[in-house]
């Protein structure tokens, strides 16, 4: 039998970047298997300085942990988000 492919999640925080990955249980559970956390010193409003340290720091933290490319589940900043409400026609 094949094994599960590792879960891959990405946080990009406000001010961080974390990075975990996790590989399945036979019941169904998940285990930590590498986890990074970098500090961004960027202003968040200064959105290029931002994009820069992402783009450095994410293959580092990637080769730290034994990462490669592939799905990646990911969370934004609440304030990053732009909800919007959506008026649906009533179904029966």
């Amino acid at each position: 039998m094949a094994t599960a492919p590792p879960i891959v999640s990405l946080s990009l925080g406000s001010q961080t970047l974390g990075l975990a990955v996790f590989g399945l249980q036979p019941n169904g559970g998940l285990t930590l298997k590498g986890y990074q956390l970098q500090e961004l010193l960027a202003d968040p409003a200064g959105e290029t300085d931002r994009n820069r340290q992402l783009r450095e720091a994410l293959p580092t933290m990637m080769r730290q942990i034994g990462v490669k490319p592939g799905p990646v589940n990911y969370s934004v900043p609440g304030q990053s988000v732009f909800a919007r409400f959506v008026k649906l026609p009533a179904v029966e």
